[in-house]
């Protein structure tokens, strides 16, 4: 064997040109793919990131029947003898109390969703400070309210005027309040933008007659810890009446959205990878007919055709091999450069992102397994291609052969 690889890698040098264009285009194939590979993928990891950082926590614990039914009924005792119990040094809770209530000013009137907020725990999330357009930030003990800004247009009303607020509380009592606006802010959702109401956590639960409950507790980890090590943790102190999800159960939206859309690149790399297939497939075709006459004598003066195809399948995967090596190294290069330098973004895109509250920038990946998948392909396609010089060789007739000029 060894001697036949020395002979694939003198034959392959032969004709230089050749071997140059093949891989060439191995290497620029990998380097496109992985380079847009590691964009889609820093991207979704950038969203999902925000996602589960900004608003909905990497768990959520909640009350068992809350994820079917979303009423107030459905909530759960959470006190700060609870944070104490469920805390430890890798996660930070952040507890939340939703529902709804119809608000009235003037003359008019508009169903609103009402979230009461622990605004000193909910800083680590959607961080209400950055998106205030008038007033001021309430806290905790605030007997007054944060609106969002198309609410706020929407009533015409003013910093300091007065809402009124009637609902169904816990176990159907009845939730009516009247509260000062004291702050507006901007939700970058425009459909949340024109309904949400912004109440202190204790203000939210003397409201709706549900004193120390809430509807969930979002779960904050640092990115580095075992996700199943934390959930391993707390499961057992949440008792048969409590369940902990994890994000993608409740952004199933999100999921499906990634997975569309890495369909969408999967298929552009399909073109690509078909594109450059027949390139090489073009290659070991023109490399085995130009040959002909040579393989003819070869076959003549005695070597065995089994040998013969051999040292035309290692050339291919010398060719192979020197391609994809080169364009991993080379797309790992690119992807790390690009991890430590986003791409900021611009225009409209920018201005969207901005008001998502996420950084404005084109994030990359640079996780070698996608770079090395993106490699594996094209070997797979050379395996395939590896027939055509076998066939060719074992079907030679070389009394034929030995006549091409």
């Amino acid at each position: 064997m060894k001697t036949e690889i020395i002979m694939s890698w003198r034959n392959l040098w032969r004709n230089k040109r050749r071997t140059w264009t093949m891989i060439s285009s191995i290497f620029f194939g990998v380097l496109i793919c992985c380079f847009m590979t590691g964009m889609q993928e820093g991207m979704y990891s950038s969203m999902i990131n925000n996602t589960v950082d900004k608003y909905l926590g990497y768990y959520q614990i909640q009350d068992k029947d809350y994820w079917e039914e979303k009423i107030i009924n459905n909530t759960f005792e959470f006190t700060s003898l609870e944070l104490t119990k469920w805390t430890n040094e890798d996660i930070y809770l952040v507890p939340k109390l939703d529902s709804y209530a119809l608000l009235s000013f003037k003359e008019k009137s508009r169903p609103v969703m009402i979230k009461g907020v622990d605004f000193v725990r909910e800083k680590k999330m959607i961080s209400l400070d950055k998106q205030l357009q008038h007033g001021e930030m309430i806290s905790n003990d605030s007997e007054g309210i944060m609106i969002g800004s198309a609410l706020f247009r929407y009533l015409k009303a003013e910093i300091g005027d007065s809402l009124v607020f009637i609902g169904q509380g816990y176990h159907g009592q009845s939730a009516a309040a009247l509260l000062p606006i004291k702050g507006v802010v901007k939700d970058p959702i425009p459909s949340v933008d024109k309904r949400i109401v912004y109440m202190p956590l204790p203000l939210a639960q003397n409201f709706f007659s549900a004193p120390n409950r809430v509807t969930s507790v979002a779960v904050l980890k640092d990115r580095d810890m075992d996700g199943e090590r934390i959930k391993q943790g707390l499961v057992p102190q949440l008792g048969d009446d409590l369940v902990l999800m994890r994000w993608d159960e409740l952004q199933p939206e999100l999921i499906q959205q990634i997975e569309g859309d890495r369909v969408g690149g999967d298929m552009i790399k399909f073109i690509l990878f078909v594109v450059i297939g027949f390139g090489l497939l073009g290659t070991v075709t023109m490399m085995v007919a130009e040959r002909k006459r040579e393989l003819g004598i070869m076959i003549s003066v005695g070597m065995a055709r089994k040998k013969l195809a051999r040292i035309l399948i290692c050339e291919s995967f010398i060719m192979t091999f020197i391609g994809v090596l080169l364009g991993t190294i080379a797309s790992y290069i690119v992807l790390t450069y690009f991890v430590d330098n986003p791409i900021p973004m611009t225009g409209d895109m920018r201005q969207m992102v901005l008001e998502l509250g996420w950084e404005p920038v084109m994030k990359f990946s640079n996780d070698i397994l996608l770079i090395v998948k993106q490699g594996s392909v094209l070997v797979i396609m050379m395996v395939l291609i590896s027939i055509y010089p076998w066939y060719s060789v074992m079907r030679l007739k070389e009394h034929l052969a030995v006549r091409e000029q």
